[in-house]
């Protein structure tokens, strides 16, 4: 997964892994538009993807939160803004599977 991650972003992007199933992604010098582009070009990369894992071939997908730097906003704030809005966007996937 690291390495998908990897050569899903630009040379100047850092990532970074934040927890067991989670990945930090700081793109700096980019605005919050440009942000979701990258993050959907890289669940489109991880759908794509075949995983080889004890002989078996796996699909995975992703869920991304997004946060943009503004004055004020340390980096414990931008991570829960992302976690919120990952936690967000999952629901609302949820929901439509749903309909």
């Amino acid at each position: 997964m690291a390495h998908l991650i990897g050569k899903t972003l630009r040379t100047i992007d850092i990532v970074g892994r934040y927890g067991g199933e989670e990945f930090i992604i700081i793109l700096p010098q980019i605005d919050l538009e440009n942000a979701y582009i990258v993050g959907e070009r890289l669940r489109q990369a991880v759908e794509a993807e075949k995983f080889l894992y004890n002989d078996n071939v796996m699909q995975l997908t992703i869920s991304l939160g997004v946060a943009t730097y503004q004055s004020g906003r340390n980096a414990q704030s931008l991570i829960k803004i992302a976690d919120d809005n990952l936690y967000r966007g999952q629901k609302r996937r949820k929901e439509q599977d749903l309909l």
